[in-house]
């Protein structure tokens, strides 16, 4: 059984200028921030093949997920729009009511379908 889910990835990309720029974000936050993006895209995308794999009892031991960054919002949009124009399911995820876009989140996916286009990308620090 564990094989079958080796390969699926839930990647999630933060802003790096959230801890750096002007008011910076505690770590804590920035770490809900990246909860509320997985929690949200595993609940709207809840029957995708990868989500209902990736949180079945079954699979819990081998859960497999990449924290990654990027420099602002406009590089996160970017890759949101990346992601969308290759047919892979994400979400970006909204701090309210600030309304500040703070990070994005894939559904569950076999890695070999999304390591190309997000290989540039370094893990978030």
């Amino acid at each position: 059984m564990e094989s079958e889910f080796v390969d699926l990835t839930q990647y999630v990309i933060l802003r790096e200028d959230l801890q750096t720029d002007g008011k910076p974000w505690p770590r804590g936050a920035l770490i809900a921030q990246a909860c509320h993006a997985c929690i949200s895209v595993n609940s709207l995308y809840n029957s995708d093949e990868g989500v209902i794999k990736y949180t079945s009892f079954e699979n819990l031991p081998n859960l497999r997920t990449v924290v990654l960054s990027v420099e602002n919002e406009s590089s996160l949009l970017d890759y949101h729009k990346v992601l969308t124009n290759n047919l892979i399911k994400s979400h970006l995820f909204t701090e309210k009511p600030e309304n500040i876009v703070t990070c994005l989140a894939t559904v569950p996916i076999d890695k070999r379908k999304v390591g190309s286009l997000l290989k540039k990308l370094k893990t978030f620090k």
